[in-house]
């Protein structure tokens, strides 16, 4: 029977040694041990999350004298994630090296560092972690010299010299381990291991020395120079999976080995090395000047979160939330792997096509590279934190859990070190689509009655007055679908393709001459006062936010229906601004019902003594939809207003105050009711913060999320990379300005 454990790691060594056998076939051969080694991996993680742990003793030798493998859920994760990783950038060294010699010197040594990935991973006894450690360490130096420039050679040699320093003083750790129990598999030490001087230097001396390997700071200094002189695929595998495998091993030890020893004191050193690493290598981040380097510091930081998670494991007695702790720590180590290696590739693929890496010069390369500018979005999405990626759902643990042991800095340094990330990466984006003036788009002519029939059609679908009557009736439909039509889909939809219709077929300036504008700003004032009234007569909470809807949507229609850019920006910004606040509002409303069984506004006395936080979403969405700074639906009404003035349209100013006077005639009981008013006898009496959160967590961070979105876009309206940004390059590009 075929053994996957032993074919992981021998199917690597064996490409190896072919590829150096028949340089000749290295891309060929080296492709196919790629695509086995990880068909392997992949099977072996599908056998042990079915519930199976593997363990093997190669040649039928047993413990103490044979090598062991096993694999257990926290293995299998990350030989899924490495293996995965690996191929991929297998795939792109076939196209980065292409058939150059140094194609034929990167497969030996890659195959070499996968077999001691993979080995690492499943290794069993201490002794042959150490091997593999060493193995790991020789082909990832050698491997990032492959450029051949001098900074590339003394960034690697300091690189080697910092990991055999490491390697040896973990060595020295499994030695005295040895000496005193004679034993060097994990499980059998782990049984015999005795509180004490020998067990507590050999953790002092195996930890210490995995710090070197793993670059925690202060002992971070190798790692950004030898990340960023090495090639691409190269640079992605450092970052993504051998940094990863050092962390790996400290985990390892700390949760199997020393668990009964490791103190607080020690965890909470660790974690405060980790809060170090987190604030300097983001700082670090945001100052650097070439992509990989910045790519390099925020490895870095990303490294330092893991050990966050040390003190807040150490703390919490076994039990689900310990299991808890320690899947949101491999969902954050997996996390990181994938968007780091998706991050250094794409910054390759920049460095290939413009021949630097410089991000000062990165202008336009939304437009010439838009494969890599996406990558890099995506992978910011994740180093960032943001839902719906795992670093998101990793964080909230963390933060949670800090919260709750009362270790509440290291939330602070977490939603620091997120703050930062978001810095550096929108840095990187807004250069990015920074770019200089295109000349204007001169459209065809297509002046048929066709555009009038989509633009009645998309009337229709964008509910305005008199095709409005379906919108309000779809409101029955639950929480999350509601808050699809209202807010992101299909109502926005039909505004966004009146939109398109009128700049994109018509033209503004042939629109504004038949007279099709100022029909279109009639229906959509009348819509928006309609709604309004209507809204302000229901009882029902989800009927009187559709009705709202009626009435918002059409300022998007209002915006396009006004001559001139400041009132298109006000129009397109809506697009997305109206969104994030009526699903909030939507959200919300599901929330309440899900929870307290409330469904009209009469009902929702004093919920918000009983859901402080998603009453609080409510309110920032509902002060937004009211107008009112900073939330983002002020930035909206600001831009209809100067451009309704600067267009000499000031009836348009009028509906935009007697709509916000409405808005807030709506809204602002439902907020008084919400705080002010005392809950009535049959909620609940425990204290609202009795089970940490006031509703299921995933009824409760949506709406929280999505109203600390719509607060960032009022509040960050000029940077480059908000929606308004997007909304002035669309106006200027039409207008011609």
């Amino acid at each position: 029977m075929l053994d996957p454990l032993a074919l992981a790691v021998a199917l690597p060594l064996l490409g190896a040694l072919l590829v150096t056998m028949l340089p000749g076939w290295s891309r060929t051969l080296g492709m196919l041990a790629a695509l086995a080694t990880t068909g392997v991996a992949l099977w072996l993680t599908v056998i042990v999350w079915g519930g199976e742990g593997l363990r093997s003793d190669l040649g039928g030798w047993g413990v103490p004298l044979g090598i062991a493998l096993r694999a257990d859920g926290l293995a299998a994760a990350l030989v899924a994630m490495a293996n995965l990783v690996a191929l991929a950038i297998s795939i792109n060294a076939t196209g980065y090296f292409g058939a150059a010699e140094s194609s034929r010197k990167f497969w030996p040594l890659w195959l070499l560092l996968w077999t001691a990935l993979n080995g690492l991973f499943l290794a069993a006894d201490l002794f042959n972690l150490y091997v593999m450690l060493e193995l790991l360490g020789l082909s990832a130096a050698a491997l990032g010299a492959l450029t051949g420039t001098r900074e590339a050679a003394e960034a690697n040699l300091r690189y080697l010299l910092v990991g055999l320093l490491g390697s040896m003083t973990y060595l020295l750790g499994v030695a005295l381990l040895y000496t005193a129990y004679g034993a060097l598999d994990l499980e059998l030490v782990a049984e015999a291991l005795t509180p004490g001087p020998v067990a507590w230097s050999a953790l002092a001396l195996m930890i210490g020395g995995l710090l070197l390997k793993s670059a925690l700071f202060p002992l971070h200094f190798w790692l950004p120079p030898a990340h960023a002189n090495a090639p691409a695929p190269v640079s992605a595998a450092l970052s993504a999976l051998v940094v990863k495998a050092a962390v790996y091993l400290v985990l390892r030890l700390w949760l199997d080995l020393f668990d009964g020893i490791a103190t607080l004191p020690a965890a909470m050193l660790l974690g405060l090395l980790g809060a170090g690493a987190v604030l300097w290598g983001s700082w670090r981040a945001l100052r650097a000047e070439r992509l990989k380097l910045l790519a390099a510091y925020s490895t870095v930081a990303q490294v330092g979160y893991l050990f966050l998670f040390l003190p807040l494991l150490t703390a919490t007695p076994d039990g689900a939330e310990r299991e808890r702790l320690l899947t949101a720590l491999v969902l954050l180590a997996l996390t990181h792997g994938f968007a780091k290696a998706g991050f250094f590739l794409a910054a390759g693929l920049v460095q290939k096509s413009t021949g630097h890496d410089r991000i000062r010069e990165l202008g336009g390369a939304a437009q010439s590279l838009p494969a890599a500018t996406f990558t890099i979005g995506l992978a910011g999405v994740a180093l960032i934190g943001l839902p719906p990626s795992g670093a998101f759902f990793a964080k909230w643990v963390l933060v949670g859990q800090a919260i709750a042991l009362g270790q509440w800095w290291w939330a602070l340094v977490a939603m620091a070190g997120t703050l930062l990330a978001a810095a550096y990466v929108f840095r990187v984006l807004a250069r990015a689509f920074n770019r200089e003036p295109t000349p204007k788009c001169f459209l065809t002519d297509p002046r048929t009655e066709i555009p009038a029939l989509l633009l009645a059609g998309l009337g229709v679908k964008a509910a305005l007055v008199p095709l409005h009557g379906w919108l309000p009736q779809a409101m029955v439909a639950p929480a999350p679908v509601s808050a699809l039509l209202h807010a992101v889909a299909v109502v926005k939809a039909g505004a966004f393709g009146i939109v398109r219709v009128v700049y994109d077929v018509y033209g503004v300036e042939f629109a504004h001459d038949l007279g099709l504008l100022t029909v279109l700003g009639v229906l959509a004032a009348t819509t928006i006062i309609y709604g309004s009234i209507k809204a302000l007569s229901q009882d029902g909470l989800k009927k009187r936010l559709a009705y709202s809807t009626v009435s918002q949507v059409s300022y998007i229609a209002l915006g396009a229906s006004v001559l001139g850019p400041i009132a298109t920006i006000g129009g397109l910004v809506h697009l997305v601004h109206q969104g994030i606040m009526k699903i909030t509002l939507f959200f919300c409303a599901g929330n309440y019902a899900e929870t307290l069984g409330v469904h009209r506004v009469s009902e929702m006395n004093g919920v918000g003594r009983r859901m402080p936080w998603t009453t609080l979403a409510f309110t920032v969405g509902a002060l937004g939809m009211i107008g009112i700074p900073p939330v983002a639906g002020f930035v909206t009404k600001w831009y209809l207003g100067l451009g309704a003035a600067s267009a000499g349209a000031y009836w348009v100013i009028g509906v935009l105050l007697v709509s916000s006077l409405l808005n807030a005639a709506y809204f602002l009981p439902i907020l008084y009711r919400a705080w002010f008013r005392p809950p009535p006898e049959h909620w609940p009496k425990e204290p609202v913060l009795s089970k940490r959160l006031e509703t299921a967590p995933a009824l409760l961070w949506p709406p929280v999320v999505t109203a600390l979105l719509a607060v960032v876009a009022g509040l960050l309206a000029a940077a480059p990379f908000s929606p308004l940004e997007w909304a002035t390059l669309i106006a200027e590009r039409e207008y011609g300005r």
